[in-house]
């Protein structure tokens, strides 16, 4: 016979309920409200702005009171992000990350407008400025302290290192290579990363990631575009 002493037992703590705040209901409410736009455009598309009229009244029937929190800041600005109208969720994004909401999709979505905004972004070719870099990054560097995080995240800030007229350091670029440790099955986030890597001498690093991707993917055409970067990129090349 086996005896084992464990721990003593302990009291559970006592749980005091309360009813919720107007604050707290209309966040909850709004956030369900607002999630569930996507699912009704898709499939009754002539429905979807009833949907996104109700979620700006859940939400601004206490901001309009004057409620300024800051999760209530990032469904606001998402909800108009979600409702195709990026004019409009600039103002309450910008005060939701000025004010540290803990929400990383607003940190994203803010990078993005930012860098929407800069002319000529949509051209390939279009370069930023060192300034410019770090005003589009400021809210992606700061999503990264906020869980959970997001590939879409690491992605926009590959894009924007490549496009920069200023390298990234040996610390951003491992910042990058963070996003590739976290998302190694996400396609655009590896490739985004070996390219930098590449371009900024770091080749092992890029060959490296080459064969995580190549061995991860299970698209048969994407492995081979990963398969043909050894070839393509001149950094790689011996």
């Amino acid at each position: 016979k086996v005896t084992l002493d464990g721990p003593k037992a302990t009291s559970l703590p006592r749980v005091k309920f309360r009813a919720a705040t107007d604050l707290e209901v209309a966040r909850i409410r709004g956030r369900w409200e607002r999630m569930e736009i996507a699912y009704v455009r898709k499939r009754y598309p002539a429905l979807a702005d009833r949907y996104i009229e109700q979620t700006r009244r859940t939400l601004h029937r206490v901001y309009d009171r004057g409620e300024r929190d800051p999760q209530l800041l990032a469904e606001l600005g998402l909800t108009e992000i979600d409702a195709g109208n990026p004019d409009g969720a600039r103002e309450f994004l910008e005060a939701a990350v000025l004010a540290n909401a803990p929400r990383p999709r607003a940190y994203f979505e803010l990078a993005r407008l930012r860098f929407q905004a800069v002319p000529g972004s949509a051209e390939p070719a279009t370069k930023l400025t060192a300034a410019e870099t770090q005003r589009i990054l400021a809210p992606l560097l700061a999503s990264r302290l906020i869980e959970p995080p997001l590939s879409d995240a690491y992605a926009l800030m590959g894009e924007i290192w490549a496009r920069s007229v200023v390298p990234p350091t040996n610390a951003e670029l491992a910042i990058l290579n963070e996003g590739a440790r976290l998302f190694p099955t996400v396609p655009v986030v590896m490739l985004r990363t070996i390219y930098c890597n590449a371009a900024n001498g770091q080749p092992a690093k890029a060959l490296a990631l080459i064969d995580t991707a190549v061995r991860l993917t299970r698209d048969p055409a994407m492995r081979k575009r990963f398969e043909n970067l050894r070839d393509e990129l001149p950094a790689l090349k011996p």
